[in-house]
């Protein structure tokens, strides 16, 4: 809903928010109805976008650009965040349960293996 200003004739002024089919009917009222003022509309600014293609270096200046651009050239775009830690928690696991399903090293082999990596063991 948009909001309207009013102006009393003793100079107090007041902001309501009405639906555009009541502007003209829902006035408030100071010293007798208020007049509507004109105002400044509220704008809503786009975040400033503007990237380099890595593949030509084309200037892309709007989502809707960008979204051709890749179309255009058959990219995809990259996992959401909550996606790929999800695919590497479960790649983690399976490394895990391949590690527990190998057989283990003696003792004094794992302990050669170490010394001669230069891991201290």
């Amino acid at each position: 809903m948009p909001v309207y200003s009013y102006r009393c004739s003793c100079g107090a002024v007041a902001d309501q928010y009405s639906r555009v089919s009541e502007r003209d009917s829902n006035i408030p009222d100071c010293h007798g109805p208020m007049t509507r003022q004109l105002c400044a509309p509220m704008v809503s600014v786009q975040a400033d976008m503007h990237a380099l293609s890595p593949i030509d270096g084309t200037p892309l200046t709007s989502r809707r650009q960008r979204t051709e651009y890749m179309k255009r050239n058959g990219l995809q775009e990259a996992l959401p965040a909550t996606e790929m830690i999800r695919n590497a928690k479960a790649k983690r696991k399976a490394n895990e349960d391949l590690a527990a399903r190998l057989p283990k090293l003696a003792e004094p082999i794992k302990q050669r293996l170490y010394q001669e990596a230069g891991i201290p063991g």
